[in-house]
């Protein structure tokens, strides 16, 4: 999350398949930083322009384009809604010479000093060569391990429950067939 010098919130999430950004994540990721970050007894006016952006490393999304802006509008008239949030999609894939196609070089490079943007590198040098970075990201990491292993335990759980369910009406049927045949039923 950044603010510009003109308040402008800015969410960006790095998200290596853009099948893990479709735009429900969009819509959650914008309200969560409407939530964070307008006070509370606010006028609903006083809300910042937001953009919510996906940097992915397809480009399924973008389709050969550096990146497409989601901007909405009232589809009778075209006229935009004013909400100020915008989203972006991003694609990492975009090797151009401008600024835009530097930042894209940089987020690939995994060398600090082999950036073109001194602020990307000190971020990345503080993510990876510091104690306290090293301690964050791992920590992230470790959070984000944890999440997982919760997430595939209640999946197996589910699958779990399902197969259990399954053999249970298969027993059922089973049982049931048999009384059948015992008492002469075909």
């Amino acid at each position: 999350m950044a603010k510009d010098s003109r308040k402008k919130l800015y969410n960006v999430e790095i998200q290596r398949d853009s099948d893990k950004a479709p735009p429900e994540r969009a819509r959650i990721h914008a309200a969560a930083v409407d939530w964070n970050n307008l006070d509370r007894g606010s006028e609903f006016t006083d809300a910042p322009e937001t953009w919510i952006i996906f940097i992915t490393d397809d480009d399924k999304i973008t389709r050969g384009r550096p990146y497409l802006t989601v901007k909405r509008y009232f589809s009778e008239t075209r006229k935009l809604f004013g909400d100020k949030l915008y989203i972006r999609y991003v694609s990492a894939n975009f090797m151009g010479s401008g600024k835009f196609g530097k930042l894209m070089s940089d987020l690939r490079e995994s060398d600090p000093e082999k950036t073109s943007y001194s602020s990307l590198a000190d971020r990345v040098w503080d993510a990876k060569f510091t104690p306290k970075g090293v301690e964050r990201m791992g920590y992230a990491l470790d959070e984000k391990w944890t999440m997982d292993m919760k997430i595939a335990e209640e999946l197996g759980e589910k699958r779990g429950e399902r197969r259990g369910e399954r053999r249970g009406e298969m027993k059922n049927a089973i049982q049931t067939a048999e009384r059948m045949l015992a008492r002469g039923c075909e």
